[in-house]
């Protein structure tokens, strides 16, 4: 059973992790928050949570099928007076378009400031989003100085290549509040074809559903079962070749 234990433990450490309280969740249709949050490791960031948030796209307020993103948000934990994020960002549309960027609201507070590394480095608060989305408390893209409605820069997400990146968002006071509101999720999308105007905006879809805690311990068992298979089907060979 030797060759099973990799793939045991590797499993089971998922597990026990899955089982470890989120700080980031979703709340409702569009909404999240950040509860009881954990204190961020400069040295080795941990998961405290993710959202995997899937977009519609539109052009002129109007749905252009075959249009689509998805944004994957990983809290990281909180220091002083910031809270720190990493995100993955996916054009996954059929059809040849762009993506540039993404933005959503917070509440009961809105941060001041904040950094961004990556694919999407620029990031401004209480900023203006393009197609008629209008306020935003915050936006990250490759702006090139130009904020949310800039056309952004070479960086940006084409096909299946997700953006990728960290950003940490400041607040007054210290310690950043303990609770945080995540609503007004939105994607922008450039070049895309065969529109009337190529530039659109991609509104909140749904969350994707993450595995529970029981359905890690299904695919233990599972991971467990094909590896002992494996195994024996690899006795039963070797006894006939000797």
């Amino acid at each position: 059973m030797k060759s099973i234990i990799p793939i045991a433990a590797a499993v089971g450490a998922v597990c026990t992790a899955s089982q470890t309280s989120a700080a980031l969740v979703p709340t409702g249709a569009g909404t999240a928050s950040i509860t009881s949050p954990a204190v961020y490791d400069s040295l080795n960031p941990q998961p405290n949570g993710l959202l995997i948030i899937n977009f519609d796209g539109s052009v002129n307020k109007t749905t252009v099928p075959g249009l689509s993103a998805q944004l994957t948000l990983t809290f990281l934990g909180w220091s002083g007076s910031s809270y720190y994020f990493s995100y993955s960002l996916l054009n996954n549309s059929t059809i040849s378009s762009r993506v540039s960027g993404f933005a959503f609201d917070t509440s009961p507070v809105d941060a001041i400031s904040g950094t961004a590394e990556g694919t999407f480095k620029g990031l401004t608060v209480d900023a203006n989003y393009p197609n008629g989305v209008k306020s935003v408390d915050l936006c990250l893209s490759n702006d090139n100085g130009q904020g949310c409605s800039g056309p952004g820069g070479v960086s940006n997400v084409v096909g299946a290549n997700p953006g990728t990146g960290t950003f940490a968002l400041l607040f007054s006071g210290s310690p950043a509040p303990t609770l945080l509101n995540f609503s007004n999720f939105h994607v922008r999308y450039q070049e895309v074809v065969a529109t009337v105007g190529n530039s659109g905006t991609g509104n909140f879809e749904s969350f994707t559903p993450l595995p529970e805690p029981g359905t890690w311990g299904m695919m233990l068992l599972g991971f467990a079962g094909i590896g002992a298979a494996v195994r024996r089907k690899s006795t039963e060979q070797v006894r006939q070749l000797t």
